[in-house]
């Protein structure tokens, strides 16, 4: 099976999510449980070969750093810049990014791909569909339907919105995560579980790897790819009693702060969620990625406002329905303004419900099963990966790979 994968170069948060499924995938075809012959994964996104290992836990059979969208530009991690954002679509979607997707269907050709999973460049689509390769989408949002609600602030949004919802069409299947919203446009979707990474990791084993105390509360600032430099400390009297922690894209800012490069934690085998897990609370913003680690390694957050983020909003609804969190507004956020949020969150029982978080493991089954020619996992059980297949290719117009 030769899988090629696309994903939007507008944050990491996509990646993880997207290359756990592949790590996962991999897993099960080293047991014996995938169903194929053989397994070849090609990253096609715009990330660092360091960065796609460290999420994959080895390197992929081929990477190229190809850019196929913007989804927005941030000015930071809580503002957008509509001019850049509007600028680079403009390019995308015109004659360049035209050429770049006949270049990107020929290599998909010439390469035998088998299927695509695309997190979630509309543009891959594109590509997807003149090179006869299905594809399987995996988000918790569209672009089209962001792109529609950023049009208030700029009408020009609104032809990349019917643009990206005409290549939502050619979508074979969208794995549709949970903190879903504005997924009317692809036309088969499939509801799974949340997609989350799992520390296998001790709380004591990362700090003491990192340098971080063991005798008191240890809080993290994550704030994405785009960072957040602009805020002021808080008061010598809240660092007595919390360490806290920036890690990268945060610049360092010297002590109080311990700050942990993407560099040191690779040295120390730490990943983020091992971090996550580590952690007493994150200070954060309401993003999916951040979110599900934060449920599937039982770490309570203080969230803040992103403004003018259309998907915002779901991700916070589920954030109160779902973790221990206290809302910080984005002006205490600013003026170091922590101690009352935190201190309300960290007194307050840690309590987590019961969820799946086994959609990394559903997603790699079933596109196990979309990839195979000959599906012989037939059964009468309800929703199990091969009917699915096989109920797709009869019923929904599946075309059929070419190769296993």
């Amino acid at each position: 099976m030769e899988l090629a994968v696309y994903i939007t170069g507008h944050g990491y948060g996509h990646l993880t999510r997207t290359l756990e499924v592949v790590r996962r995938m991999y897993a099960l075809h080293d047991s014996g449980e995938s169903g194929v012959d053989s397994l070849s994964v090609h990253v096609r996104a715009p990330y660092a070969l360091e960065d796609i290992i460290d999420a994959i836990g080895r390197e992929p059979d081929s990477h190229e750093p190809v850019r196929l969208d913007i989804g927005i530009v941030q000015q930071d991690a809580l503002r957008i810049h509509v001019p850049a954002t509007i600028a680079w679509l403009e390019h995308y979607f015109g004659d360049r990014g035209d050429r770049a997707v006949e270049e990107e269907a020929d290599w998909l050709a010439r390469n035998d791909i088998d299927l695509a999973l695309v997190d979630i460049p509309p543009r891959a689509f594109d590509a997807c569909r003149l090179a006869g390769v299905p594809a399987v989408g995996l988000a918790n949002f569209g672009w089209d339907w962001i792109w529609r609600e950023l049009g208030s602030q700029d009408s020009r949004f609104g032809k990349f919105a019917a643009k990206a919802a005409r290549a939502h069409a050619s979508c074979h299947l969208l794995l549709e995560t949970v903190m879903s919203v504005g997924l009317d446009t692809f036309p088969r979707r499939l509801k799974i579980p949340l997609v989350a990474r799992i520390s296998g990791l001790d709380r004591n084993t990362v700090r003491s790897r990192l340098g971080l105390p063991l005798d008191r509360r240890v809080v993290m600032m994550s704030f994405g790819g785009e960072g957040l430099d602009r805020f002021e400390r808080p008061d010598a009297g809240f660092f007595e009693r919390h360490a806290v922690v920036l890690s990268s894209p945060m610049r360092d800012m010297g002590p109080p702060f311990a700050h942990v490069s993407a560099e040191c934690a690779r040295k120390q085998g730490v990943r983020y969620c091992d971090l996550v897990m580590a952690m007493d609370a994150l200070i954060t913003k309401p993003g999916y990625s951040t979110v599900a680690e934060c449920l599937a390694n039982r770490t309570p957050l203080v969230w803040t406002d992103r403004g003018a983020f259309p998907e915002a909003e779901v991700v916070a609804a589920y954030i109160r329905a779902h973790l221990p969190n206290r809302f910080l507004s984005r002006d205490d956020l600013l003026r170091g303004r922590w101690t009352r949020a935190l201190d309300a969150l960290l007194e307050q029982p840690s309590e987590f419900p019961v969820v799946p978080i086994d959609g990394a493991d559903v997603a790699a089954r079933h596109l196990f099963a979309m990839g195979t020619r000959n599906s012989t996992q037939q059964t009468d059980e309800p929703g199990a990966p091969g009917r699915l297949a096989v109920e797709i290719r009869a019923g929904r117009d599946f075309t059929t790979p070419t190769g296993s």
